[in-house]
């Protein structure tokens, strides 16, 4: 495992804490408790078993169980847990959270501006074409969602950066568990260092808010 789960490295400010990991292994956002049953293309019949919800109850169940009592607790996740930005379903749950706890959690968000991935995706869903016209539409949705919550709720903290850019203008998909962690270099600062200095050090700050300019 990269990036923040690297315990061998010392350039990752997380090394040395305990961790518990939750694979994301049933395609359900960690929320299903169903079987559901599907009709390929060619007639074919495929049974899915969506069972996240479960998995994590088991997870917490057996962390709770353990009495540990952390002075700190991160919770991260990448990739899906940013995917619904562009309808929305993310900016609405993050303002739940931030009204529900205020000042008691702080909230640390990293996007790539040109996610090709993410865009990639939401036109799939949509059934619209992929390509640079729709991923402008994702990056102009995706800051507009983010740049409002950062304006509205002074403990929610962004890390924008167009690493990776390629030359069709595309960015890399995920940063936290790859050496992009480290190699990111966006006003001067890699994604570690910033989250070394909001979750360790209690120094939470923005980087690259000129991109919502």
């Amino acid at each position: 495992m990269n990036g923040t789960l690297e315990a061998n490295r010392g350039e990752n400010p997380f090394n040395d804490w305990s961790i518990l990991h939750m694979p994301y292994v049933t395609g359900d956002f960690h929320v299903g408790d169903n079987m559901v049953d599907f009709v390929l293309e060619d007639g074919t019949r495929l049974s899915m078993a969506y069972n996240g919800y479960n998995n994590v109850s088991a997870a917490l169940e057996w962390l709770a169980a353990t009495g540990i009592s952390p002075d700190k607790l991160l919770v991260a996740g990448q990739s899906a847990g940013g995917f619904a930005a562009e309808a929305n379903v993310m900016r609405g749950a993050l303002r739940h959270i931030l009204g529900k706890y205020g000042d008691r959690v702080t909230v640390l968000h990293s996007e790539t501006i040109s996610d090709n991935v993410l865009a990639w995706f939401e036109a799939r869903l949509n059934g619209e074409e992929p390509g640079p016209e729709h991923r402008a539409g994702w990056t102009q949705r995706m800051l507009a969602t983010y740049g409002s919550l950062n304006r509205d709720y002074p403990n929610f903290y962004l890390y924008l950066t167009d690493y990776g850019r390629t030359e069709d203008g595309k960015t890399t998909h995920t940063l936290s568990l790859a050496d992009s962690y480290y190699d990111t270099n966006e006003d001067g600062v890699s994604l570690a260092t910033w989250l070394a200095d909001a979750v360790i050090r209690g120094a939470p700050y923005d980087v690259g808010l000129g991109w919502l300019d």
